[in-house]
C-alpha cells in the first residue's frame, strides 16, 4: 500500500476531471460477475475507458499515465503492455454486495517472463474496502480502505473484489492492468 503517489494538485485535477460533465461515463450493469446478476443494482457501477488493449481510448489518458508508470515500477518490470485502464465509480445504494471475487483478465498474456499487475488507485476517501480472498474465493485474507491519493499494486491472479460505499456518496478507484517484463 502506497499512500501520496501523486502530488495533491495533480490527485485534485485528476478528482476535477472526473467529476466534470464533460468526463463521459458509461453505466455498467454487471460490473462483476459477467452477466449473470443484470438485476441487482449492488452490480451497477459507472466506468469511463482510458486504455483498453493498448490504445488509448480516452482524451483524459495522458492525465492517468503517471499512475500506469507508478505501477509498472511497483511491479518491478519494464512496461510492455496495458491491457486496460479504466475509473470505476460506485454508487451508494444504502446496500454492501456479495461476495465476487475475481482476478483480472488477459491472464492469456502471462509467461515466465511477462507478468499481469494490477493497480487500484483511489481517487477519494471513502468506504467501500478492496478486499483479498484465500485461494477459495471466500475467505478474507485481507482489506485496503480507500483513501485519496493511495494506491495498491499486487499480481492480477490473486482473488479481490470491492465493496460499495454505504457511508460514503460515492467509491471513485482507477483499476489499472498493466503486463511487465520481469526478466
Amino acid at each position: 500500500m502506497f499512500d501520496n503517489v501523486l502530488a495533491e494538485s495533480h490527485n485534485a485535477s485528476l478528482m476535477s476531471i472526473v467529476s466534470d460533465e464533460d468526463f463521459q461515463w458509461q453505466l455498467i450493469r454487471d460490473i462483476a460477475s459477467n452477466g449473470n446478476n443484470e438485476d441487482d443494482i449492488t452490480q451497477y457501477a459507472f466506468r469511463h475507458r482510458l486504455w483498453w488493449e493498448d490504445e488509448k481510448v480516452s482524451t483524459w489518458t495522458s492525465w492517468f499515465q503517471p499512475l500506469v508508470d507508478f505501477c509498472a515500477h511497483i511491479a518491478g518490470g519494464s512496461l510492455v503492455g496495458i491491457p486496460k485502464v479504466w475509473m470505476n465509480m460506485n454508487m451508494n445504494y444504502g446496500l454492501q454486495n456479495g461476495n465476487l471475487s475475481h482476478c483480472d483478465g488477459f491472464m492469456h498474456l502471462e509467461t515466465e517472463t511477462l507478468k499481469r499487475y494490477t493497480g487500484i488507485y483511489y481517487l477519494n476517501d471513502s468506504d467501500g474496502d478492496t478486499l483479498f480472498y484465500a485461494d477459495d474465493g471466500q475467505t478474507v485474507v485481507g482489506s485496503v480502505s480507500p483513501k485519496a491519493n493511495r494506491a495498491i499494486v499486487f499480481p492480477s491472479r490473486l482473488l479481490h473484489s470491492r465493496q460499495l460505499p454505504t457511508k460514503n456518496n460515492r467509491r471513485l478507484v482507477l483499476n489499472i492492468n498493466v503486463l511487465v517484463d520481469i526478466s
